[in-house]
């Protein structure tokens, strides 16, 4: 079982996930990582209502990704770091950030909660980031949820029965299950049956990359490294 200190460091992780899992945020980011821009600049690049914008504005601000400033009655918005390029860098294929996805994920299998595909209505600076926020937010979106980030940090240390991964992530084996197969669709995990015992693995570089960037972005003395012995931390 493990700890609660590690859990609490991976749900923490998982919630940043679950946020920039979305194109659309993850494509403000690519907006905001060298300028500031005033939201009516925001909502004309992204060919969004001001009340969508606000949402998804509002979701980045929560996790301290956005600086704000004010001035007369516009409002300004600018990126706290330079994350989205290391972001796009770790879920995509090449290391500059750009190309398509290192690995081709079922994505287009419907799962519950994940959030519908870009409808193109942008301009052509978010047009282009956009072409790489979808598969980054794609395979972000796979890895969010709390159980299902705990599931792929152990797998990522290497191959296990699926009777142990419940004891270790602290889950009953139906749920344990559902997040197996949906992991499994996605193009996340691979299975090999030895009789009557099912393993499950995680070899994806990709995968690899976005839990060492995960582990930067949530970095804490006082709780355990999120990464797996192969990163040699």
């Amino acid at each position: 079982m493990i700890s609660q200190q590690f859990r609490t460091k991976a749900k923490e992780a998982a919630q940043f996930l679950t946020v920039l899992g979305n194109a659309r945020r993850l494509t403000i980011m690519g907006l905001l990582s060298d300028r500031e821009l005033s939201v009516e600049e925001l909502r004309q690049q992204l060919g969004l209502s001001s009340s969508a914008l606000s949402q998804h504005m509002t979701k980045l601000k929560a996790l301290d990704l956005l600086s704000v400033r004010r001035e007369k009655n516009s409002i300004f918005y600018s990126s706290t770091g330079d994350m989205t390029r290391d972001l796009f860098a770790a879920a995509l294929r090449r290391a500059d950030g750009s190309g398509p996805p290192a690995q081709k994920h079922d994505f287009n299998r419907r799962l519950p909660g994940r959030p519908p595909r870009l409808v193109v209505v942008m301009k052509d600076q978010a047009l282009e980031i956009a072409t790489y926020a979808q598969p980054a937010a794609d395979l972000l979106w796979g890895m969010s949820g709390e159980n299902r980030f705990l599931i792929l940090l152990h797998l990522t240390e290497g191959e296990v029965s699926v009777g142990d991964l419940a004891e270790r992530v602290g889950i009953r084996s139906s749920a344990l299950s559902h997040q197996l197969k949906d992991l499994r669709a996605l193009g996340l995990v691979t299975r090999r049956r030895d009789k009557q015992t099912l393993y499950y693995s995680c070899q994806s570089a990709p995968v690899l990359r976005v839990i060492q960037f995960m582990e930067t972005l949530v970095d804490s003395d006082d709780k355990p490294s999120l990464l797996p012995a192969q990163f040699g931390t």
